[in-house]
């Protein structure tokens, strides 16, 4: 038996055209933040170790969260946290 190759299967799949249920996309951004959250426990738990040995390591924490990526990073973590607790 010959298969007869079929002219209207996609040769190239564009994941953008595909249009997912919102379910999906909800969970897939869920995952995303636990995956986000899951990488920036360490951080937190340094700056937390840090702050906690004296006032040198506080300032230094301060100055770091005070910074334009310490703000971002601050940023990350909160949207993180609230979208995980909503989803």
């Amino acid at each position: 038996m010959i298969y007869k190759n079929n002219k209207q299967r996609p040769k190239f799949l564009n994941l953008l055209q595909i249009r997912l249920p919102v379910m999906a996309v909800a969970s897939i951004l869920h995952r995303v933040s636990g995956v986000i959250l899951l990488l920036i426990l360490p951080v937190v738990i340094y700056g937390l170790d840090l702050s906690l040995q004296g006032r040198e390591g506080f300032e230094q924490v301060f100055l770091i969260i005070k910074s334009p990526v310490g703000q971002l990073v601050l940023l990350l973590t909160g949207v993180s946290i609230f979208y995980h607790l909503v989803a």
